[in-house]
């Protein structure tokens, strides 16, 4: 045998207060998405059911117009084929403001260092460094090679004050020709 089950019939809910962000974008003529980001924007505040009070909306709305569109009306961003364009936050204008001084200042301090690089004051720093080491590079070969010239005198000395003169003044007659002949020239 088979029981029934008994059916109970709930009562219906009342409705709540506000639109749903669907419902009030349909409303609007405009994308969920658009009502979606002014809520996180702070532009559109929603009441305790996570719902939206469409007048209240509408005047949020008016007051966080983006002042680009304030020549259109206070809704005027918000109809169709204007999903992407309008109400901005007040915090969302501010950070708008701060990038846009941000890049300003940026693209002053470029123009500034591009100037200064073609009337020449500023120079690549690798170009720095390839001719600093162009032109010490016959003084440090030239050094490297005294060894080769003074060793058999250095081997026959027994003096260690003598050696170190040798040693001295041979460093000292490599660094004046290269000086002289090399370094100097192509200054």
């Amino acid at each position: 045998m088979k029981s029934k089950r008994r059916r109970v019939k709930h009562k219906p809910r009342p409705p709540l207060p506000g639109l749903s962000i669907t419902a009030y974008a349909k409303r609007r003529g405009v994308s969920e998405g658009r009502i979606r980001k002014l809520v996180k924007d702070g532009v559109v505040s929603l009441n305790g059911a996570r719902r939206i009070d469409p007048e209240r909306a509408d005047e949020e709305i008016a007051v966080g117009l983006d002042p680009a569109f304030s020549h259109l009306g206070p809704l005027a961003n918000l109809g169709p084929g204007r999903q992407n364009s309008g109400a901005v936050a007040p915090k969302a204008m501010e950070a708008r403001r701060t990038a846009q001084a941000f890049g300003e200042h940026f693209r002053a301090k470029l123009s500034e260092l591009e100037y200064r690089r073609r009337v020449g004051e500023l120079v690549d720093r690798s170009e720095i460094r390839n001719a600093i080491f162009a032109l010490l590079r016959p003084a440090r070969d030239a050094l490297l090679q005294v060894h080769l010239r003074i060793r058999s005198v250095v081997a026959a000395e027994t003096d260690e004050v003598r050696v170190g003169q040798i040693i001295q003044d041979e460093i000292r007659r490599t660094l004046e020709s290269v000086t002289d002949n090399e370094i100097l020239a192509r200054l």
